[in-house]
């Protein structure tokens, strides 16, 4: 997945109310802590946290230092990365009410661009809906899915009814690797996964995960193919084929109440 994410599953009920809770719109963030960009290895996901507006980006799925760290945004924002302008690299973004502030490096600083988005309380969600290579807003409001096509203020160009109106997280992928992104909910744990936007019953489904798991999907082994991923407390369980099944693998990262992210570098 070109942009991804997202402590138990209590947590990421509180993480759905942040879009409402966020302080004053700007695009100033907070002062830099430490901004040293890092590299991926390409086509392949690697984990990243967020804590109180700083980022921690790794690249490698494994236990150890960040190799990237910067401050973007204000505690209270709900962060998200995506590759924002089609250059191979997913880079930060955070929703702040109903305004979007997205930035095109891994590096503390202004946004590169702003718009609203959605209303005040809708989940933020970003994929390539399209297949362009361009990562775009779309929003989750009750099981009604919003998705817009460019980084501007609009109306949606995609609109579909997926999942249960209460419950369900929304997780993100492009689960066949045709190219485009499209939805998925994890319901405890079970994973109902979707290869079009639009309206319909799930194509894959998958048991993987415990209950109050944070899911975090991404595209662990580099083939194209989004697959699941948890992580319980700070550790991360990931797996590379949309199936039922153990973790192919498995290390900590983070510190408990991050919130969890994966992104790309390529």
């Amino acid at each position: 997945m070109n942009s991804r994410w997202l402590r138990a599953l209590t947590a990421v009920a509180a993480s759905l109310a942040l879009v409402g809770l966020a302080s004053p719109a700007s695009s100033q963030p907070a002062s830099m802590i430490s901004s040293s960009p890092g590299t991926v290895a390409p086509s392949s996901d690697n984990p990243a946290v967020v804590d109180d507006g700083v980022w921690y980006l790794r690249t490698s799925k494994s236990t150890g230092m960040p190799q990237t760290q910067f401050r973007y945004g204000n505690p209270g924002d709900a962060p998200r990365m995506g590759d924002w302008d089609g250059d191979g690299l997913d880079t930060p973004g955070v929703v702040r009410g109903n305004t979007w502030y997205l930035r095109n490096s891994n590096t503390t600083g202004v946004a590169d661009a702003s718009f609203t988005y959605g209303n005040v309380g809708d989940l933020p969600v970003v994929g390539d809906w399209d297949g362009d290579g361009i990562d775009t807003p779309g929003v989750v409001r009750g099981n009604t899915w919003y998705l817009r096509n460019s980084n501007t203020t609009g109306v949606a160009d995609i609109v579909f009814t997926y999942g249960h109106f209460w419950g369900d997280v929304p997780v993100i992928g492009d689960w066949d690797g045709d190219g485009v992104d499209t939805p998925g909910v994890g319901r405890g744990d079970m994973w109902h996964l979707r290869n079009s936007n639009s309206t319909g019953v799930a194509d894959i489904q998958v048991n993987y995960g415990n209950y109050m798991d944070v899911p975090v999907p991404g595209d662990w082994d580099g083939d194209g193919i989004d697959t699941p991923g948890v992580v319980r407390a700070n550790t991360w369980y990931l797996r590379n084929s949309n199936t039922t099944g153990v973790a192919d693998i498995t290390f900590t990262y983070g510190n408990t109440g991050d919130i969890p992210l994966s992104w790309q570098g390529d």
